[in-house]
Formats: C-alpha cells, structure tokens, sequence
C-alpha cells in the first residue's frame, strides 16, 4: 500500500515507510518478509535506523528465534547504531524467557561492561526472573556488584 501510494503520487519511502510495512510483516508473523522489506531498502539506499532494526528484533524475539534476534542485534551494531532501552528491554525478556536467567544476567552484564545503563526496568525483570527460580539473593547481589 504504501509502495502504491508512493508510485502515484511520485514520492521515494523513506525509513518510516519501510519500516511501518515491516512492522506490518512482523505482526503478521511474517519474517521473511520482514526482511526482504530491509534488502529492499538497502537496495533503495535507504538507511535503517533503530526502530527498523528493534521491529526485527521484536519479530524474532517473540518467535523465540533467539539466534536470529541476536543476529539482528549485531548487524545493528556493525552500522554503528545506538542500543535503546526499549532494545535493551525486549531482549533482555527474550534471554530470560528462552534461554533462562544465566543468559540473561549475561546480557545485561555484557550491555553494562560497554558503557550502556540499564534503567530500573532492566532491574525489574532480572528480579522477577530470579524470583520464578529462587535466586533473589543471588541477582541482589550481581545487581550491586554492577553498581
């Protein structure tokens, strides 16, 4: 649709076009679509930024596709691209849920050692992992040593 509306009226997408149709793929959970909508930006020298990269990241998270998600993550980062807290977030989910609260603490240790600060939120979730697998004590203390 968009593609057609830009044909008519003349206009180039743009990032947020693009990246407004692969959230469209990603909520249909349509990934290889997705994808192709990136190829084809890159091919219109179009250049994604953040939210094209997280509405990847989001799509392979919630399929637990944990590879592909990190996968996505790098490539972001190869392009010199910022992580988000929202980034941060959503994988930080993924790790806990798929590949357990080790992975996790991992994560956000990895994030923490580049320089990145972990919002509460980031906090919250580590303690709620801990809690389901009655570690607390030990995360209170992982959290502290960060600090």
């Amino acid at each position: 649709m968009i593609f057609i509306c830009c044909f008519v009226n003349r206009c180039k997408p743009d990032v947020h076009s693009f990246t407004t149709l692969m959230n469209t793929y990603v909520n249909a959970s349509k990934m290889l679509k997705a994808e192709n909508v990136l190829k084809r930006m890159k091919l219109e020298g179009v250049e994604p930024n953040i939210v094209t990269y997280g509405t990847l990241v989001k799509g392979y998270a919630s399929k637990g596709d944990v590879d592909r998600m990190v996968k996505k993550y790098e490539e972001m980062r190869h392009q010199h691209i910022e992580v988000s807290q929202t980034l941060f977030i959503l994988m930080l989910r993924a790790f806990g849920k798929y590949m357990g609260l080790d992975r996790a603490m991992s994560w956000f240790k990895e994030m923490n050692g580049t320089g990145f600060q972990p919002d509460g939120r980031a906090h919250k979730i580590l303690l709620e992992l801990s809690m389901m697998k009655g570690r607390r004590d030990e995360v209170e203390e992982f959290l502290d040593n960060l600090t």
